[in-house]
């Protein structure tokens, strides 16, 4: 009866944290991930309710497993094969930078962090990826869930540096090192490069897209999900789920449950040629709300005094990792030329995903880059739990 009461919880709690990050602009500022995190933590450590460890690891487990096909579904792969040169460069880049500057981490840290190099692929996940792939890495490896809140935490507090940064004085500093961005348009009447005034993201349009806490991010497939659409995308998933447990029953010992998230994301991505299933309504916006159960059933198993003594050398190591890779980053696409939008728009879809696109893209005035940014974001959550657990495994 507990067990159930405690799936409820978790299963009802997200909607809340997506309502007051509707509602309230302190809850949106810190975002509905990190918001059930805490709503997890509030609850595994409070008397009145004894949390069954083996409920909440299952709900852990599941809602993981199927929030992974449920966002990668909506990949255009294929497309984003056809972006321009340039910009499958600078998203190699941003990768190469982070797992370089990771794998530096992980082994200046080794001695100092313990789980240092699972800790390392973690951090390539959310940094390639995003939140879900580093919660996937962390599960599938076995990290503590004290871990996976305090790596959540300091990225919150880097990101929002990083970010304003972003809005503000990055086309201004990067302007001074990279080529300007030059459109198709311009190339063919010889105007002056993107960056005017006129290739300004309209505000209705900018306002709609990427807020925390959204259902889909712009260039995914929307529109009112149906039951049916709902139904089939579930039902899909349900079923990758069922082969990844195929794969975990098979898998060597001690490697069972990354085997298992690699099938599913290996399948997801399969899945995702498909026009028919990529196609499909609201898929990315219910794997969105898979991973914010995952966030509360993961919080629960917290234990509320570790979260407080949150080390001074884990919060260094996502600072070596987060900054060095964009310092790296940039220091490449100098020596290869690679333009100023398309720098600050690859490095917003690598470190925060393809949410922040639009509202990066506004910022810097320039609409063009905007699929390419949402299409290498939705790539980099497709390709970082194979570079993360790679690395992991590389290190350890």
């Amino acid at each position: 009866m507990l067990a159930l009461v405690e799936i409820l919880l978790f299963l009802l709690l997200p909607p809340v944290a997506l309502v007051l990050a509707r509602r309230y602009r302190a809850v949106q500022a810190i975002g509905p991930v990190l918001v059930c995190y805490i709503f997890g933590v509030l609850l595994g450590n409070q008397p009145w309710l004894s949390i069954d460890p083996k409920a909440t690891e299952v709900a852990s487990g599941l809602s993981i497993a199927l929030a992974i096909p449920l966002m990668v579904f909506s990949l255009d792969i294929r497309g984003w094969l056809r972006l321009a040169r340039s910009t499958l460069i600078s998203f190699g880049l941003a990768v190469l930078a982070v797992l370089l500057v990771a794998a530096a981490g992980g082994l200046l840290f080794g001695s100092r962090v313990e789980g240092s190099p699972q800790i390392a692929g973690m951090l390539v996940g959310v940094y390639t990826g995003g939140t879900p792939n580093m919660a996937a890495i962390g599960f599938a490896l076995g990290v503590d869930s004290e871990v996976f809140g305090m790596l959540n935490v300091a990225d919150m507090m880097l990101g929002a540096i990083y970010l304003v940064f972003l809005f503000t004085l990055a086309a201004r500093v990067f302007g001074r090192l990279l080529p300007p961005f030059v459109s198709r348009s311009d190339r063919s009447r010889g105007a002056e490069p993107a960056g005017a005034p006129d290739r300004r993201l309209p505000v209705q349009e900018s306002a709609s897209i990427g807020k925390p806490g959204g259902a889909e991010p712009a260039g995914t497939p929307s529109g009112p999900a149906s039951w049916r659409s709902g139904a089939v995308a579930m039902g899909l998933a349900l079923l990758l789920v069922a082969l990844a447990a195929g794969v975990y029953l098979v898998a060597p010992a001690g490697f069972e449950v990354p085997f298992a998230i690699l099938a599913i994301t290996t399948l997801a991505v399969a899945a995702s040629l498909s026009p028919r299933i990529r196609n499909l309504p609201g898929t990315y916006g219910l794997g969105q709300y898979f991973l914010l159960v995952f966030c509360v059933a993961i919080g629960a198993q917290a234990e509320f005094v570790k979260l407080l003594s949150t080390s001074l050398d884990l919060i260094l190591f996502a600072v070596l990792v987060m900054y060095g890779a964009i310092g790296v980053h940039l220091l490449l696409a100098v020596l290869l030329r690679i333009d100023r939008d398309t720098l600050i728009i690859t490095s917003t879809a690598a470190i925060f995903g393809p949410a922040f696109v639009v509202p990066v893209a506004e910022a810097i005035h320039n609409r063009e880059i905007v699929l390419s940014g949402i299409a290498t974001g939705l790539v980099g959550y497709s390709v970082a739990n194979y570079l993360g657990m790679g690395l992991a495994w590389l290190l350890g």
